[in-house]
């Protein structure tokens, strides 16, 4: 399914939390010159598009349309890390204190605000929910094809 490639694409940024205060190695603010690339939610927008007439998992839509919310507020900061990275000074061989700083300043937002932690509803939080609930279709799915395979009289919906 290509939703859950595109989670699989997504992992490296949503899976950790980044929880203020919490982060042994923030490493951006070593690293603040580095790009910052907006997450693709291609796959996410379809399956808004076409789940409802294929999803077995009533809850699944509704942790996909969450999550492609939390998504493009996190491609907002970071369409604004890269605006702020557009300025030559910042890569100047030694950029001013206050360039160095409001990058970072950008780069803490990125992640403490647009990630986040299982206590704020952002990317982090709602990429564990959707994974949950896409792992409930999957087994759904897979549960109705047995089901079909070997006809029992047993309805394959339920809890997961």
């Amino acid at each position: 399914m290509a939703l859950r490639q595109e989670l699989n694409l997504h992992v490296m940024w949503a899976r950790g939390p980044y929880t203020k205060g919490a982060v042994q190695n923030e490493w951006w603010k070593s690293n603040y010159k580095g790009m910052v690339f907006r997450l693709s939610t291609v796959a996410t927008d379809s399956a808004i598009t076409n789940g409802p007439d294929l999803f077995l998992n009533p809850q699944l839509l509704v942790a996909v349309v969450e999550y492609r919310q939390a998504v493009a507020h996190l491609n907002q900061l970071i369409d604004q890390a890269m605006s702020f990275q557009a300025h030559t000074e910042l890569y100047r061989h030694w950029p001013s204190r206050h360039f160095k700083q409001r990058m970072i300043e950008l780069l803490d937002k990125v992640h403490y605000d647009g990630i986040g932690d299982a206590k704020q509803e952002v990317v982090h939080f709602h990429y564990v929910k959707l994974d949950k609930e896409l792992r409930c279709e999957e087994s759904l799915r897979l549960r109705v094809f047995f089901w079909v395979l070997i006809g029992l009289h047993r309805s394959p919906h339920g809890e997961c």
